[in-house]
């Protein structure tokens, strides 16, 4: 066991020491070739740094060699007298000062000439720039202007609308004002004619302008029968097809008509102050005879039957109810409606509307307009 481990740490090691002893040789190479490239670079460096200084020396030497010629040969001039080579020196002198000045006055004037072309590009840039201001602030303005009356005219639009909307909602409320005007016009006409009506009921129903009472027959002098819709008499009556509307309706009988004793003289008044003295006179008693009911139909009424008719009349402008009647003796039977008021000329009229039925199955129908005289007591008019 112990050989086994010796002879694996023995491999392990042989693996690890054998590369770095192949690479050696050339890791020393390998320094060897950069420390001598190095080395020939140091010493090409070091060449050009002596010839270098060996061409700066003999630039010395010759400038200095230049300089001791130079001033040999002012000390020769200056070895020469007052006049000769030291006046041409001066001039010479004054020649290359005036040379400078003029070469410092060319430099100063073309340096000035410069500086002026500089100042008039900037003055011309400041300019231009100016110019350039001006038309962008003219553009801005014109554009403002636009964007200005732009909004003016859309301020200008929806205060017309405004307006419009305004002058509607006006002409709207005057004219609502005006229907509703009208609409209270016509309640309070109303109104007053209702109440004026009332008034005037009240006023003439039972008294007349000169403070008389007016006549009203006594209740018990107008007595009514009540008539079964199966007749007593004459069983072999029949009537028209309409009649079936009523046949359930209780049809009333007043006696007083109809007698021939001495209530039939108070029937007779009764009937003459209801409709203003008609049947004393010709002519309205020829309209309640003939005229209201018919010339063939009148024939086929007997008295009793035209006083039914008329006291009906009487009842339904009256109480403004329909009124049924009827002769339990002829079999003649009837009813009698009241219109609605109008103005006839300077009086109130009413229109009645009455159908007769006869036991032959006849029906006949009769119209009839009534006015109120001065007294409010209902009358036949003179035009139907």
């Amino acid at each position: 066991m112990r050989l086994k481990t010796l002879a694996a740490s023995c491999l392990l090691s042989t693996a690890i020491v054998a590369p770095g002893l192949l690479l050696a040789p050339s890791a020393y190479a390998a320094d060897a070739v950069v420390t001598s490239f190095e080395q020939e670079r140091q010493e090409r460096r070091e060449a050009r740094q002596e010839r270098r200084r060996e061409a700066r020396g003999d630039q010395d030497r010759e400038r200095r060699r230049e300089g001791r010629g130079d001033r040999g040969e002012r000390r020769e001039g200056a070895r020469g007298g007052r006049g000769g080579n030291r006046e041409e020196g001066r001039q010479e002198r004054r020649r290359e000062a005036r040379g400078d000045q003029r070469r410092g006055e060319r430099r100063e004037a073309r340096r000035e000439n410069r500086r002026e072309d500089r100042r008039d590009a900037r003055r011309e840039d400041r300019r231009e720039h100016r110019r350039d201001a001006r038309r962008e602030d003219r553009r801005e303005h014109r554009r403002e202007a636009r964007r200005e009356d732009r909004r003016e005219h859309r301020r200008e639009v929806r205060r017309e609308i405004r307006q419009d909307a305004r002058r509607d909602a006006r002409r709207e409320y005057r004219r609502d004002v005006r229907r509703e005007a009208r609409r209270e016009y016509r309640r309070d006409v109303r109104r007053d004619a209702r109440r004026d009506y009332r008034r005037d009921q009240r006023r003439y129903y039972n008294h007349d302008r000169r403070g008389h009472n007016r006549y009203s027959p006594p209740p018990r002098r107008v007595v009514h029968y009540s008539v079964n819709h199966r007749p007593s008499y004459g069983r072999n009556w029949r009537y028209h097809d309409r009649y079936r509307h009523y046949n359930s309706h209780q049809f009333y009988y007043t006696d007083q008509f109809c007698r021939t004793d001495g209530d039939a003289l108070i029937a007779g008044a009764l009937i003459g102050a209801l409709f203003g003295g008609a049947l004393g006179d010709g002519d309205g008693g020829a309209y309640l005879a003939g005229g209201l009911i018919g010339a063939g139909l009148g024939a086929s009424l007997n008295d009793c039957d035209r006083g039914q008719y008329r006291y009906g009349l009487h009842s339904a402008f009256t109480t403004d109810q329909p009124y049924y009647w009827a002769n339990p003796y002829s079999g003649v039977r009837g009813v009698v409606r009241a219109g609605d008021y109008h103005n006839w000329g300077p009086r109130q009229c009413r229109w009645g509307d009455a159908e007769i039925f006869l036991p032959n199955g006849q029906v006949s129908y009769d119209r009839v307009r009534m006015c109120q005289d001065s007294y409010g007591r209902w009358e036949v008019a003179r035009r139907q």
